[in-house]
């Protein structure tokens, strides 16, 4: 018989009641404490990170392995061109082509090379598996990483997988590691569009922003739901092509691909909308869109990438089988485009 200290008798079951009381009554506090510190982190971020990050791709040589050296010259240029926020590893950066074990040594080189130029870095470590995730989002945390981001786990993710498995895997992250985690909405790759509920749900566990597209009913919808659990939570628009839609609802800034092969066009964009130059931002924004256009009339934007730095003069190196490269062809027409409308600027 156990005893309380007034010795008043107690049942093992009332015992063991007590100590189950106990411990969730910490666990309740540790996440309260963790929601705090997650939406500190994330009012630190709205005031002092950049509000362009690019999503670099990732640098092979012609034998497809990983070629950092490549990886680190894109860095150097961005950060010559004024953009100081990089995300690393994700689609651009072709992350399903990599194992863990190179997803780990890309972002130990990158997120070094990028915190001695003085830029932030967001590694992406979504993955199908919740385990791997986690050990990828502790590594980028351990190299000094300012925040990751995931995707739902996919493959399984519009046929197995219910609403509770999608949020285990996010509450996994945030109760892993001590950096914002951010939710990156690709519906298109994963084939899982989140429903508003799910943005609530997201924003309660913990998650400190979303990075998202589409039409500008649904992502208003979702920055507000967001911000509505989580007030200071990040929202950043998903692509360059809702870049001054994502102003408009309210966005911190953009994740954009374009950049790598058009950065004054971003940059100046993101300066007209600082600037409140709605017009200007307008007619910046439709350049954006005709660039995207050439970026992806023979292949995934991604992969002409490579091509536009080469013609900056940076060695990025090449694309990983399956994606393939542009004929010369194909090349020469696609920057010749890009380089008129960068010229309109």
């Amino acid at each position: 018989m156990a005893y309380w200290s007034s010795h008043r008798p107690v049942s093992k079951v009332g015992l063991i009641y007590t100590r189950l009381l106990r411990s969730v009554s910490r666990h309740i506090q540790y996440n309260r404490l963790r929601f705090l510190d997650t939406s500190l982190l994330a009012a630190h971020m709205k005031t002092s990170w950049p509000t362009i990050f690019v999503p670099i791709v990732t640098s092979f040589n012609h034998r497809g392995d990983v070629f950092i050296e490549g990886t680190k010259n894109i860095i150097s240029f961005l950060y010559d061109q004024g953009i100081h926020g990089i995300w690393l590893l994700g689609s651009y950066g072709s992350f399903p082509l990599l194992s863990s074990d190179e997803r780990i040594f890309i972002t130990t080189e990158a997120v070094n090379h990028a915190q001695n130029l003085g830029m932030r870095t967001i590694v992406n470590v979504g993955a199908p598996a919740t385990r791997t995730a986690v050990e990828l989002a502790q590594h980028a945390e351990k190299c000094g990483a300012d925040a990751v981001a995931a995707v739902v786990p996919f493959y399984y993710s519009s046929t197995h997988y219910r609403l509770a498995n999608n949020l285990e895997f996010f509450s996994s992250l945030v109760e892993n590691v001590r950096i914002p985690v951010i939710y990156y909405n690709n519906a298109g790759a994963t084939g899982f569009s989140p429903s508003n509920h799910f943005i609530r749900e997201l924003a309660k566990i913990g998650i400190a922003g979303i990075k998202d597209k589409g039409d500008f009913v649904a992502m208003a919808e979702r920055c507000q739901e967001m911000r509505r659990h989580q007030p200071d939570a990040i929202y950043l628009s998903g692509a360059t092509s809702v870049h001054l839609q994502g102003h408009l609802v309210g966005a911190d800034g953009v994740t954009s691909g374009t950049a790598l092969a058009a950065p004054k066009l971003v940059t100046g964009l993101q300066a007209a909308l600082d600037d409140g130059a709605i017009d200007e931002a307008l007619r910046i924004q439709k350049l954006i869109l005709k660039v995207r256009v050439a970026m992806g009339r023979y292949a995934g934007r991604a992969v002409s990438a490579y091509d536009a730095l080469a013609h900056f003069g940076i060695d990025a190196g090449t694309c990983r089988s399956p994606w393939l490269r542009l004929t010369e062809i194909q090349a020469r027409e696609v920057i010749q485009e890009i380089d008129q409308l960068v010229a309109e600027l």
